[in-house]
Order: structure tokens, then sequence, then C-alpha cells
């Protein structure tokens, strides 16, 4: 059974994009973020929460000093290590799918030994397997961004609620930092959501890819073939990725193209070997940022309204 793939599109953002030669360009305009601006972005937006939340740093031993929150470097780290697995997957899927058999052969032969010549893979043997091994080792650095992001999320909305209240208890401070960061770094992922969204209201439009990617993980790990615990929807492995949906016909013209941001699907079958297209694989990351500037800029929107005078000073 083919894989099969269909899209619709995200309501989880606006997205302005417009196309400059071959590469797409997008503007995220994150839901709540005040002015439709984020502080990932130049413009207004809360760039930084050091004029109100003076705090003690959890890597400093010390309670008198002081630690800068800044939310536009906090999203320039994980969009800038997204963005690294996204390069990568050039540089590694992208060259093996380059590569002729030819290549291959000369190459694995240059060093003139092999430890078990007679069990060397076929050239078309051995390209899915490397790219399996590849996107397991890409999709696990990105997926693994989500830990310390969602922990950073936490932190900064619970302190912004500590510094709303007027407090100046610095033994809460510490127990943000430490008591609660362990607690909440104990939960699942999916458990981690919850509570970002029940007690603070902060949530990715689009963050119902994870179960798919954490399912993909481990079919990849495997060795790439879909086990019917992989399944997300009776026996098939569904995998969404965020995809740039060109429209108009500017492009013909010279002009700028519009577009916008639509979410596919890409099912496999229970015994099914996982393959992507070379666009989506690039996909896969491009959902991860997308659920990383949709979480910052939920965050941002949670700050704004916890600490009105922080949108006039940002």
């Amino acid at each position: 059974m083919a894989a099969e793939v269909r899209g619709k599109a995200s309501a989880s953002a606006s997205h302005g994009i417009v196309r400059s030669g071959d590469m797409v360009r997008w503007h995220l305009q994150p839901r709540g973020a005040k002015g439709g601006e984020f502080a990932l972005h130049q413009g207004r937006g809360l760039r930084s929460l050091a004029r109100l939340m003076n705090t003690p740093s959890p890597s400093l031993p010390e309670p008198s000093q002081q630690v800068q929150i800044s939310l536009r470097d906090l999203g320039l780290k994980y969009l800038g290590a997204v963005q690294r697995c996204f390069d990568l997957a050039c540089a590694t899927i992208g060259a093996l799918r380059s590569q002729t058999e030819r290549d291959y052969d000369e190459f694995s032969r240059s060093a003139r030994f092999m430890p078990s010549q007679q069990q060397r893979l076929a050239f078309d043997a051995v390209r899915p397997v490397a790219e399996s091994w590849l996107l397991k080792q890409l999709l696990a650095d990105a997926i693994g961004l989500m830990v310390p992001l969602l922990e950073d999320v936490r932190s900064v909305a619970e302190l912004a609620k500590w510094k709303a209240s007027g407090s100046t208890d610095q033994t809460k401070v510490q127990k943000i930092l430490v008591e609660e960061r362990q607690a909440f770094l104990r939960l699942q992922i999916e458990e981690k959501l919850a509570k970002l969204r029940e007690q603070f209201g902060i949530e990715a439009g689009n963050s119902g890819f994870l179960p798919g990617y954490l399912k993909l993980g481990a079919a990849l790990i495997r060795g790439g073939t879909v086990a019917q615990a992989d399944a997300t929807a009776g026996n098939e492995l569904v995998v969404k990725l965020a995809m740039v949906e060109i429209q108009g016909s500017g492009a013909e013209g010279g002009g700028p193209v519009t577009g916008r941001m639509v979410e596919a699907e890409k099912k496999f079958a229970v015994g099914q070997r996982v393959e992507f297209r070379k666009e989506e694989v690039l996909c896969l990351f491009a959902t991860i940022s997308v659920f990383v500037t949709g979480l910052l800029g939920s965050l941002q929107a949670f700050v704004q309204k916890t600490l009105p005078e922080a949108a006039d000073q940002g």
C-alpha cells in the first residue's frame, strides 16, 4: 500500500508568504500575539523581561544575582537548533539522494579493504537503510528539543505570575526553578503540554503532530518498518506535515507569489516501510519550527496579559 498524503489549511496561525527566487520565506503571526507580531522578528513585542522580572538565575548560587529573560533570545536558540537539523538533512539525506552507484562503489573501495566483502550491501539496498538511520538521528535531535523548550516556557510563565503578584519572596522563585522544574521534567510530553494549556492557556495550534512524530521515531529505531504499536489511527501511522502552498500566478510575470501554510498528512500502513519524498523530509523540521514559533507566541501573549506594562516597554 502506498503512503497517502493529503492536506488541509492550517487554522493555527496566519502566514504572509513571499517567494524570492527558489526560496520561500514566511513571517508567522502566532495566535494571541499583540499586533500580530512576535518577538522573534523585528518590530514591537516583548523583547526582554529584564526591567520587570529581576529574578535569580538557577545556574548561579547567589540569590542576590539577577538574570535577564529575553523571549527573543529564547526563540532564536530553539529555532536555531531546528534549523541545524534542517541543514543537516539537506547535507546528508540530500547528498545521499544525489549519490550514484558509481560514487558508492568508488568510495567503498578507496581503502582497498572491507571488513566482510561478501556481506557488503548493494547500492539499491543500502540507500533506504542509510536514509532511515540518518532520519532517526535528526528526528531524535529535533524532538529532543521539546523537553528543555517546554520547561523554559513553564518557568517563564511561572515567573511572570510571581512578578505580577508583587511578591518579593525569593524562596518561591527557587521553588519554581528547582522543585517545580524537577516535577515538570518527570512528566511525559503530552502531560507537559496539557499542564501548560490548563495552567496558563499556553499552547501551539499544531501540537497534534507530536504523537505521530514520537511513533515515527520508534519505527525508525526498529529499522523503519511500521509496526502495530506505531499506529496512531486504526492500522496506520499518520504523520502530519506543515507545507507551503503557493497561490497566485505572479511567478510567470516575475512578481511576488502569495501562499499559505497547510497541514498535510502522510499515512503508512502497518508493515510498510517509512519513506518520504525530499520535500517531505524537510517538512518534518518545518512542522517542528512552526510548533516552536506558535508556542513562544502563546507564551508572549500570556506574559503581555499577565504583565501589561511589558507590552509598553518591550
